[in-house]
């Protein structure tokens, strides 16, 4: 019964709270009424002071519309209200009259706006621990000087004769009724839930008392800032207004009123809504004499300025740029960072281009690949001389077909996986289908991509209770409940950010795929064996050259994020950030070095700056007691280190290379001994087979100089308070290898041509005893073709066979069959600016 009454009591205050919200919309609505009201009731002596004196000409207050669109601002009711009612048809139907043009900030709204709702739960839960009702009470106060100061500006403005002054009052005030009027309408459509709702699920369309997107306080804070700012546009002014108006926002959030994206799509709507009301209706006369016509030209823009998505992962673009860099004619790669924008491989072929006197003097195998990269990379190419940047397309739609017979292994963090590095893609046995699309779109500096795929997979038993405790006893966990895995039937985003280009570094939020390593198997820090996970990131997309530094360690690249996890449970919601440098001190050598922390999380450490950055600068061993699980625990800290060398004599033909990690040490070569290494070796074509590669990979992560109080798989990607610290949604970040096994890799291509290729593969990984009871064997066997049937069209297939023995899930020796299939067409251009 207690249970029960909590549960009332917490929807008692739910509507309470609602209910304040309610009223203090009406109540702000009352008050721009009563301002208005006030306004039109000195309509009649407004209009007879404006009298026209013919030695003068025409009254301001009638002279200052110069074209057809522009309505001047008027105090009297009806130009008041006929200027309400022709921007609300403006607002409302502006969707329908973008160009191009409008992508630069279309493109980046959308992009935050989809990484925030992503976000919301976790940033609102961290951001709402201290201080609610202060916050509340500072936005209110906040929102009620904004709406006083716009009727303070209108009767001063009256009393001094400030035109100015006068006409900010009144924008301010209409872009205030028209930001309250759209954003009760989108409240009604979206009908989310807020913050303080069903434990903080903040689901959309759930009721009409539900009302908390987009929020009310930043639209109107927005709106009333943006008259402002543009009525005098001063640096100060601007920072009072803007800085006003984010700390309104910002206090929603703080005060569990709103999520982030709330106020991130009010602020916005606000913003737009007040420089509408501002340009449409703003007596130009007050500005002064024009002084002539300016055309804006188009900016141009460049490699290393240009807006840019990253290519996908899992593109042919890979594996044909990495053939090309093994035979010494693509020389920059930096194979230990990707993924790489579409900017970064552009520069990549015009650099090929410059230093290969003639690509027609190739073999056929480069000379074609280098011109179907070159046709893949037009538009990024032609920045170099129309320096024009502006696009928006379906890049493409696919399917994929994935039957599997027999019991496959899908855990990769305790038994194995039968489908690696598949971007933590559910599949089970039976039938398994993905249909999907990827779209981006470039504006000046700014991109957007989206990656987009239904997913289905059938169900399956849950495991009993013999396994259950297998797996709690190798993570230090209770052992938890049985759960079925249900049918999946759902919608997801792979890769979904909004970046933005400044000097060479793109600046990126959202879903993000990473792949931290030179392997084709798996990146021992960070791959594409889980779902992306949402981040903000900073990237050195194109080589950097440092003054005397590079002298001596040649260009550099270096790549930054700070994310969230999803998943977990031990403890729930954590945070993780990572940082990775890599160097080229010649032509032939790639050094990179990198670390990953995980950190907070609900019931540990609270995410503030200050737990952030004592993490961050950590570079010791935690020895004094009563620190883990604390705000000064820096939390789970791994670091790597790789590298790949074309070998002497054989240049063009072979690299080596290698990728390792280590838990709880600054990088792997200050202790060799305790981490983990995957060693490889590349070989690009053979003699006189100049189609026919091979590529080789081998290692462990059951280290054997690990701490003799430490059990295997207690190590390496797990930690004494962050359980499932390597985890993604269940699934392994790092290498399939996983906890505690070994593993190796065999691949041959046989190149078709520039797109089609044949590979045969083998893939063997052992679980040690010490890790799971009685240990796991698997062998994988594979076969099939990557084929390019049309320009448009492309063919995939993949045809596995699997033998596997883990004794703690069944006895004896078990098999099981995967066939795929994908189908993908590549549409063409929806909209694309051509340079004039």
């Amino acid at each position: 019964m207690a249970t029960i009454r909590t549960r009332e009591n917490e929807s008692e205050a739910g509507k309470s709270q609602a209910g304040r919200m309610n009223g203090c919309r009406w109540i702000a609505l009352l008050f721009f009424v009563s301002f208005a009201t006030s306004v039109w009731g000195q309509a009649e002596q407004a209009q007879d002071s404006k009298v026209t004196d013919p030695a003068q000409g025409e009254n301001k207050g009638t002279s200052a519309k110069k074209d057809a669109d522009v309505r001047p601002a008027n105090d009297s009711p009806g130009p008041l209200l006929k200027n309400l009612v022709h921007d609300q048809e403006d607002i409302w139907t502006s969707p329908f009259r973008m160009k191009p043009g409008d992508l630069k900030w279309a493109v980046p709204f959308a992009g935050i706006t989809t990484g925030l709702i992503m976000t919301d739960r976790t940033a609102s839960h961290e951001a709402s621990r201290r201080h609610v009702n202060a916050s509340k009470t500072f936005s209110d106060a906040g929102l009620a000087i904004a709406g006083a100061s716009s009727a303070g500006f209108y009767l001063l403005g009256r009393y001094t004769g400030d035109s100015q002054k006068r006409e900010t009052g009144i924008l301010s005030g209409e872009a205030m009724l028209n930001a309250l009027a759209v954003d009760e309408v989108l409240k009604y459509a979206f009908q989310r839930q807020r913050p303080f709702e069903v434990k903080g699920a903040g689901r959309f369309f759930q009721g009409t008392r539900h009302d908390s997107f987009p929020s009310a306080h930043a639209t109107l804070a927005f709106a009333f800032a943006s008259v402002l700012a543009h009525e005098y546009p001063g640096w100060f002014t601007k920072l009072l207004a803007y800085g006003g108006a984010s700390a309104i926002s910002a206090a929603r959030v703080t005060g569990k009123q709103h999520f982030p994206s709330d106020v991130f799509v009010g602020g916005a709507l606000g913003y737009f809504i007040g420089e509408h009301v501002y340009r449409s209706h703003h007596d130009r006369e007050l500005d002064g004499a024009d002084y002539g016509t300016f055309t804006k030209e188009p900016k141009q823009f460049w490699l290393n300025s240009a807006g840019s998505t990253y290519v996908e992962l899992d593109s042919w673009i890979y594996p044909a740029v990495e053939r090309l860099a093994a035979m010494g004619i693509i020389r920059t790669p930096f194979l230990g960072i990707r993924p790489w924008t579409r900017t970064a491989i552009a520069q990549m072929l015009a650099e090929a281009e410059y230093q290969v006197a003639d690509i027609s003097l190739l073999p056929p195998q480069e000379a074609s690949l280098i011109s179907a990269l070159k046709s893949e990379f037009s538009q990024e190419l032609g920045l170099v001389e129309s320096g024009v940047n502006e696009s928006i397309r379906v890049e493409s739609l696919y399917t994929r077909i994935n039957p599997i017979t027999g019991t496959p292994l899908n855990d990769s963090y305790h038994f194995g996986q039968t489908v690696i590095n598949d971007f933590g893609r559910p599949y089970q046995e039976g039938f398994n289908v993905v249909s999907g699309f990827t779209s981006r779109a470039e504006t000046g500096r700014f991109s957007f991509y989206v990656r987009g795929e239904y997913q289905h997979s059938p169900s399956a038993a849950a495991y009993p209770l013999s396994v259950r405790n297998v797996i709690a006893q190798a993570d230090l966990n209770p052992v938890q409940p049985p759960v079925p895995i249900q049918t999946a039937n759902q919608f997801r985003l792979l890769d979904a950010y909004t970046s933005l280009t400044l000097w060479g570094n793109e600046v990126s939020v959202g879903k993000q795929s990473l792949w931290w390593g030179p392997g084709n198997g798996g990146a021992m820090i960070f791959s594409d064996n889980a779902e992306p996970i949402y981040m903000l990131r900073i990237n050195r997309t194109l080589p950097l050259y440092i003054p005397l530094i590079s002298k001596l360690l040649g260009p550099i690249r270096h790549d930054h994020f700070f994310g969230k996890l999803s998943g977990h449970h031990f403890p729930p919601d954590p945070f993780m950030y990572g940082d990775k440098i890599s160097f080229q001190p010649t032509k032939n050598l790639e050094l990179g070095f990198s670390r990953t922390a995980v950190f907070a999380g609900q019931g540990k450490t609270p995410l503030t700056f200050g737990t952030f950055w004592r993490s961050y600068t950590s570079a010791s061993d935690v020895t004094t007691p009563g620190i883990k699980g604390t705000a000064r625990d820096p939390g789970a800290r791994h670091g790597a280190f790789d590298f790949s060398y074309k070998l002497p004599f054989v240049r063009n033909w072979l690299t080596l290379y290698s990728d390792s990690i280590a838990h709880d040490e600054p990088n792997p070569i200050s202790a060799p001994r305790r981490a983990a290494i995957v060693p490889g070796i590349y070989l690009s074509h053979f003699p006189k087979l100049n189609k026919l590669d091979l590529r080789v990979e081998s290692g462990y992560t059951d280290i054997p100089n690990r701490p003799p109080t430490v059990a295997v798989g207690e190590f390496l990607y797990w930690e004494g308070i962050y359980h499932d610290v390597y985890t993604n949604k269940g699934n392994l970040m790092g290498s399939w290898i996983g906890r505690g096994g070994k593993g190796t890799q065999v691949w041959s291509n046989y190149w078709l041509n520039s797109f089609s290729v044949i590979q045969v593969s083998y893939r063997n990984g052992k679980i040690s005893n010490g890790f799971i009871p009685g240990g796991g064997t698997q062998n994988d066997f594979s076969a099939g073709a990557r084929l390019r049937i049309r320009n448009d069209w492309e063919l995939l297939t993949n045809f596995q066979y699997e033998q596997w023995t883990v004794p703690v899930l069944a006895p004896g020796r078990k098999s099981d069959f995967l066939s795929s299939i994908q189908l993908t067409f590549w549409p063409k251009d929806l909209i694309q600016r051509k340079p004039n």
